[in-house]
């Protein structure tokens, strides 16, 4: 893909200190789009991959960076942020929302009130908030993408993933909602649901949920490897380029074959 994929203005990344964030970042970079990258509690693995973007070029501009802090546990935090990033950068051409709660792996029956609140304020309060703050930027604008990152697990829930799948189940229809109300306006809404992925929050879960064993969960997916941070981050990207312009209201699983 090359810059004329994206309009004027950045892609701002929702959750890019995460391994999925990060790597949305990287393929947007190598697309063609400048970033505006979101941290809460880590602000320095940000300004390193910032660093790091700043040396993929294009024809004539390198890639410009900014990164903003953003608690999404704050309702206010993402109209602040969206009149932080307009006020700094001029435009937004894509959200992607690759924000989550620190989750961890639970029973139903034994999944806590405070665990449960978290993930529904990260994910379902964030997402909703944060749409809704940059919708009105994207219709005088005349469009935009949005690219939420969910799970494959909203499709085929395996044991103890429910405070992940539940709170993205509600993204997902977030997405489709937006998809069909916005589309008039020249908003596209997607996701991007990825299944086992071997590095971040996703390696961890698959090391409580499955004792350290990902030999069963490999031998269940079709191209025999689990997946890479980087799988999902070209996915972001597609979705986020105008090779995706008629593409809107989907959830595209990347996870292998393992949802068949």
């Amino acid at each position: 893909m090359t810059a004329p994929d994206f309009p004027d203005g950045v892609a701002l990344v929702v959750g890019a200190a995460g391994a999925l964030g990060a790597a949305s970042c990287r393929a947007l970079a190598r697309a063609g789009s400048d970033l505006a990258l979101t941290w809460r509690s880590k602000e320095a693995p940000v300004l390193e991959l910032a660093a790091e973007l700043a040396g993929h070029d294009r024809p004539g501009q390198g890639r410009v960076l900014s990164s903003h802090r953003c608690d999404l546990a704050d309702r206010t935090a993402p109209a602040a942020l969206i009149a932080e990033v307009l006020a700094q950068r001029g435009a937004i051409h894509t959200l992607v929302f690759a924000a989550g709660a620190d989750l961890g792996t639970p029973w139903f029956a034994e999944t806590g009130t405070a665990e449960w609140e978290q993930a529904v304020t990260i994910d379902v309060h964030g997402f909703f908030h944060l749409a809704q703050a940059i919708l009105p930027h994207f219709r005088a604008r005349g469009g935009g993408a949005i690219v939420a990152v969910t799970t494959g697990a909203t499709s085929r829930l395996p044991p103890r993933d429910v405070l992940s799948a539940a709170p993205k189940a509600a993204v997902e229809t977030m997405v489709k909602a937006i998809a069909r109300e916005e589309g008039r306006n020249g908003i596209r809404a997607n996701a991007v649901a990825p299944g086992w992925i071997e590095s971040g929050l996703g390696a961890r879960m698959l090391q409580e949920a499955h004792a350290g064993d990902a030999s069963r969960v490999v031998k269940a997916i079709p191209l025999r490897r689990l997946g890479r941070a980087e799988d999902i981050g070209e996915a972001v990207a597609y979705m986020a380029s105008a090779r995706a312009s008629f593409i809107t209201g989907q959830v595209l699983t990347v996870d292998g074959g393992a949802n068949i």
